[in-house]
Parts: structure tokens; sequence; C-alpha cells
């Protein structure tokens, strides 16, 4: 099945809940010095932001397919 991203307005919330926890998940981390947690949740928290940039210019996202297809050409 594809993924597709952006046909209901719980996407936009979603992301935006990720986005929050992923942030104080960080601070958590920076607190316990854990730079390998920090480096991970900063990568999914840029990718989330990216997610709901596109969300809200009134994008859909679709993954799979696309993926799919990046794997089959071996550019993944």
């Amino acid at each position: 099945k594809d993924l597709a991203i952006g046909f209901s307005e719980l996407d936009v919330q979603k992301y935006e809940l990720l986005i929050k926890t992923t942030s104080r998940a960080t601070e958590i981390a920076q607190q316990h010095g854990r730079e390998d947690l920090i480096e991970n949740h900063n990568k999914n928290l840029k990718q989330y932001k990216d997610i709901i940039s596109a969300l809200k210019e009134g994008n859909i996202i679709f993954g799979r397919q696309e993926r799919m297809k990046r794997r089959r050409d071996g550019t993944i």
C-alpha cells in the first residue's frame, strides 16, 4: 500500500504533536548528555518540520511508491 500524508487535518495535528514530543525528548537527552539520542531526535525533528511545512502549504506527500522506485534504481 502507498503511504499518503495530507488528506486529513489530523495529519497536521499528528506532526505538531511529534514535533512537540521530539523537542521535549531532545531537551531530556541534553540534560543527560546523550549525544546519540540528541542527534537522532534532531534528524527526526527536521523531517517532521519539513513534512508539516509541506502539509500546511496544502501538499499531499506520497511515500512508499517513491521509496520503492528509488530502491529499485539503487539510489537508496
